[in-house]
């Protein structure tokens, strides 16, 4: 038996238990039989992970597709019937709030989940979610805001004190809440590391229209959603993110018209080619993705500079004594590629921390790093404090 808190750690790459939990989900034949095989003698059905159980629907569907049986079926059909049952919920809440959205005349685009569980998806129960992103354009971002603050939404992201100029160019989106319905992230970018006002231009550029929820809206392009979906993945999270493999890997054999050329040109204007051929090299070698040899190969000629090299290593690794520090050096120096001497850039530096923080509350720059930092030792202490604990079962 695997052990359990190997598999419960947070991060972005799969653990053995939870690639062979992938295979079995989305290979055919002998490959999907041989990883269940060894998946389910290995796993423990009482203490499964979190991120390991979003996938259980579409295992359970692959299983059915190739007529394996098993104990375990009527479990899984429950975990089907829970994700069916939230996705009509969001299925609800996306008809109104995209419907509302546009009688107030403000664009959308749908990202994510929601849409890849209508695109690349055989049901959207299979790809169960609990939220919805939703994109604006940004200077429509506080237009949004508003309509959804009269119909009864509330931000519920953490420090958030208003839409201001310093919180638009810093963050991609906020979180709304609404009672009796799914969470709803309202994003003005698509990603964390390209936060410029032009930076979703490109996006916007190449975008499809797109019929979801009983409305109109939009959605990017094949090969945006693959960029998207892998650069948001590859991201250290306290629950492990695999399901963007899942995603990815149904993107790309899902996909009618996927244009390779555009995603490598988006890896390389965007400074991303490192996380994006990380990623597709692990598709590649773990689930025999069909990604055409010249875009790994493209990916593997780009040369990766050492802020890039940086940023990479930071967002893929728990935030240590800095917390957030050393992301929001890497922000600046994305929205300020500068000669200047080195006393006017780290004057600028400063200034660049400080209205970040003072954008979430914080006025005071060192006491924000020594409140911030503590905070973060405090959680990693009782994180520390509860994995030494024994068990008393």
């Amino acid at each position: 038996m695997v052990n359990v808190e190997e598999i419960q750690a947070g991060g972005c790459w799969p653990t053995q238990l939870q690639k062979w939990l992938l295979q079995a989900a989305l290979l055919d034949g002998n490959l999907a039989h041989e990883a269940w095989v060894k998946w389910s003698r290995n796993i423990d059905f009482e203490n499964m992970d979190h991120a390991s159980e979003r996938l259980i629907p579409l295992l359970n569907h692959n299983l059915q597709q190739l007529k394996i049986e098993h104990p375990l079926s009527g479990r899984f059909q429950g975990l089907f019937r829970q994700s069916w049952v939230r996705s009509s919920l969001i299925s609800q809440t996306g008809g109104e709030v995209l419907g509302g959205l546009s009688s107030a005349a403000i664009e959308t685009l749908l990202l994510k989940g929601a849409a890849y569980s209508l695109l690349y998806y055989d049901s959207p129960a299979l790809r169960p979610m609990a939220d919805l992103d939703i994109m604006v354009p940004i200077e429509q971002a506080q237009n949004a805001l508003d309509y959804l603050a009269e119909n009864g939404w509330k931000v519920t992201t953490k420090n958030y004190i208003g839409l201001s100029e310093d919180y638009l160019r810093n963050h991609n989106g906020v979180a709304l809440k609404q009672v009796g319905k799914c969470e709803v992230d309202l994003h003005w970018h698509a990603l964390h590391e390209c936060l410029a006002v032009d930076d979703d231009q490109i996006f916007w550029q190449s975008s499809t229209p797109f019929n979801a929820y009983g409305g109109h809206t939009k959605t990017l392009a094949d090969a945006d959603h693959l960029f998207h979906c892998c650069i948001h993945g590859v991201r250290w999270n306290s629950l492990s993110s695999i399901r963007w493999v899942a995603d990815a890997h149904m993107i790309i054999t899902r996909s009618s018209n996927l244009n390779w050329s555009l995603l490598v040109e988006r890896a390389d204007s965007k400074r991303l080619s490192l996380t994006l051929r990380k990623a597709l090299h692990y598709l590649a070698d773990n689930l025999h993705s069909p990604i055409p040899d010249f875009v790994l190969e493209a990916l593997d000629s780009i040369d990766v500079k050492s802020d890039e090299e940086r940023e990479h290593q930071i967002k893929t690794h728990p935030r240590r004594a800095l917390g957030r520090l050393p992301s929001i050096i890497g922000l600046y120096n994305r929205q300020h590629q500068s000669h200047q001497n080195i006393l006017i850039r780290l004057m600028s530096l400063v200034n660049y921390i400080r209205r970040y923080w003072r954008a979430e509350g914080d006025t005071n720059l060192v006491s924000a790093v020594v409140t911030k930092t503590a905070r973060l030792l405090r959680t990693k202490t009782a994180r520390l404090h509860r994995t030494k604990r024994p068990n008393r079962e």
